[in-house]
């Protein structure tokens, strides 16, 4: 999948030269952002202007075969730093192509998604969770805004309606005093059942929520473009004096070479032991690294 930066203007094109009846249906994150009748099309900054995944669906006519379908994905991405920050932070980076440069700091955000299990930006997206019998919901992702949630199967009242509230950044809550004040019958395939009794955590076992709003960071915080600085120094030179501090190495004997490493409580390994004690405050709650 490849990357392309939020908020750019983007040329796509079919790439076959007698193919004919060419359209394409153009999707951000499942919803349709554009319609295009052509083999080539220019996608406009404006329509980029959420991360996430974009899926461009061609159907065309080729070599008398009517009806062919091709299908690429790609990935709508924001950069933690800009080339002119990393041109700034290294002289060895500053010599770089834009390019390369743009690769290596893609590599850092790769690195720091499997280290945290989260991404440094923000979208809109619907995300299903699963109750785990509790009066609290845990979602996978940073909610910045919640703009509905309501069950998987069934009926499709915002449960904010009935008590459903935003907790902390990661958790969703239940207020039973707020259902009490409400009209809480439920509809599910035309028949109506009673909510849950109070004293059955609301949130039950198994049972599938959609959680619709806003997701990540407005910003990213600084000590992840710090982060993402010393790991794009770190894929250009590793000259540097404090090499093996930064590589957790806490002792070296010569004669027989016998190294000892320090611990490193962040259970994921950057290579550089400053950048995974930045990042072990931002893995996602509950997250385990394999």
């Amino acid at each position: 999948m490849s990357e392309i930066l939020r908020d750019s203007d983007v040329v796509f094109g079919l790439g076959l030269a007698s193919a004919q009846d060419v359209t394409a249906t153009v999707k951000l994150n499942n919803n349709v952002i554009l319609e295009v009748v052509g083999d080539t099309f220019d996608l406009p900054s404006t329509l980029l202007s959420d991360n996430g995944v974009l899926t461009i669906e061609w159907s065309f006519t080729f070599d008398g075969i009517s009806t062919l379908k091709r299908t690429e994905v790609h990935e709508v991405v924001t950069p933690y730093v800009t080339l002119t920050e990393l041109r700034d932070y290294d002289p060895a980076i500053e010599v770089l192509s834009d390019d390369k440069i743009l690769e290596l700091e893609s590599r850092a955000r790769g690195e720091i998604y499997r280290a945290t299990g989260q991404h440094f930006w923000s979208n809109t997206d619907s995300i299903t969770v699963y109750g785990q019998n509790d009066w609290t919901l845990n979602v996978p992702q940073r909610i910045l805004s919640l703009d509905d949630i309501h069950y998987l199967n069934g009926a499709t009242q915002d449960l904010q309606d009935l008590g459903v509230f935003l907790k902390d950044e990661y958790t969703l809550g239940y207020a039973p005093q707020a259902y009490n004040l409400l009209d809480t019958s439920i509809t599910y395939g035309g028949v109506i059942y009673a909510p849950p009794s109070n004293y059955d955590p609301f949130f039950r076992q198994d049972t599938a929520f959609v959680v619709t709003g806003t997701f990540g960071w407005d910003t990213v915080p600084n000590d992840i473009v710090l982060a993402t600085k010393m790991l794009v120094k770190d894929y250009v030179t590793d000259t540097t004096t404090d090499t093996y501090r930064q590589k957790n190495v806490k002792r070296l004997q010569t004669g027989t070479w016998s190294v000892e490493f320090g611990s490193n409580d962040s259970g994921y390994n950057t290579g550089n032991s400053e950048v995974d004690k930045i990042l072990d405050q931002y893995r996602l709650p509950g997250m385990a690294v394999i």
